[in-house]
């Protein structure tokens, strides 16, 4: 079973070779016949999207650390503290 799945990745990853090489000339055909003055969208155009992920990643590592603590009076009593905590943290996140 390990050989079928390492000659499937294999074949997936020799097949981005020709992938990338058609792609790439598709763009400069397409460059090569653009209309007048026209301008193709860049990386820098996904400057907001890029800010936004940077920001709910911290987002999301910032509730997941603090999240439990305000969960925590809603938890069922248990025997130690330790497992409230681990249910509080299940529970909020």
């Amino acid at each position: 079973m390990q050989l079928i799945f390492l000659v499937f990745s294999g074949v997936c990853i020799a097949m981005l070779i020709p992938f990338t090489y058609h792609g790439y000339l598709f763009v400069q055909e397409k460059r090569a016949n653009a209309p007048e003055g026209y301008e193709f969208p860049s990386i820098w155009d996904f400057r907001t999207s890029l800010m936004l992920s940077f920001f709910f990643a911290f987002a999301q590592v910032y509730i997941k650390k603090n999240l439990p603590i305000i969960f925590l009076p809603w938890v069922k009593k248990c025997q130690t503290e330790e497992e409230r905590m681990l249910r509080a943290g299940k529970g909020s996140y």
